[in-house]
């Protein structure tokens, strides 16, 4: 098996399966919450894996649970050591670039409309990886993709309205960001609203779901593993 780099590497950021999605926290019970959560990171990580191959996708963060879907799904599970989501998603571009990428692309883990065609036509705007590329997000102009190839100084921004700030920082790098067609990565997942949507629109979205909430019930110690002291108190009572 070779340890040569990809030429294109995709960073995917997550939290623990407990903690995402929190924004859907008020109405949407928690098992369906963390189902979702898995279920998405899952899709995106496939999705790159379909596209590019094993190993071409690298998830950020999370905990234990969430490296075991990375590597099923066909990723690499990194430990986080960004303070924050714009400083994970650098520390990745970087570690890219250092380990030989021509370029490194961010996708957050809540596309649950992604293909593998997105990805081709994020790789086909770049122009062999040489030209920044994005993906702006629909519902609050935020950045669902973004492709930055390697020498290029420009540092995430990400958040409400981003993909207009990264436009503007790639001008100021001296190049323009391309649109990619990608129209399965416009929609990302964050609201009711938007799972409203999800289920009466994406085919298949409905028992997808309902699959993971029985999967994850099932694996409910080790999506909620007990804390490290009770576990040790545990091993020790007689």
């Amino acid at each position: 098996m070779s340890n040569e780099a990809p030429p294109l590497r995709v960073i995917v950021p997550m939290k623990p399966i407990a903690n995402g999605k929190r924004r859907l926290a008020a109405g949407v019970p928690d098992p369906t919450r963390e189902a979702l959560a898995a279920m998405m990171l899952h899709h995106v990580v496939g999705t790159v894996t379909a596209a590019l191959g094993n190993g071409a996708c690298w998830v950020i963060g999370g905990d234990a649970y969430v490296r075991r879907l990375a590597r099923e799904a066909g990723g690499t599970w990194l430990d986080d050591h960004g303070a924050d989501l714009n400083g994970t998603v650098l520390h990745g571009m970087l570690r890219a670039y250092e380990e030989g990428s021509a370029a490194a692309l961010f996708l957050p883990a809540d596309l649950p409309m992604a293909t593998p065609d997105d990805i081709h036509a994020i790789v086909a705007a770049s122009d062999g990886l040489t030209r920044p590329v994005g993906v702006e997000a629909t519902n609050d102009g935020g950045t669902n993709a973004l492709l930055i190839p390697a020498g290029l100084d420009v540092t995430p921004a990400l958040g409400h309205r981003s993909y207009s700030r990264h436009r503007m920082a790639v001008e100021r790098a001296g190049s323009r960001l391309t649109p990619a067609p990608a129209f399965g990565l416009v929609f990302d997942l964050d609201e009711p609203d938007d799972l409203a949507y999800a289920k009466a629109n994406i085919p298949g979205f409905v028992a997808g779901l309902d699959h993971w909430e029985q999967r994850l019930l099932r694996d409910n110690d080790l999506v909620h593993p007990p804390p490290r002291w009770l576990a040790a108190e545990e091993t020790t009572t007689p």
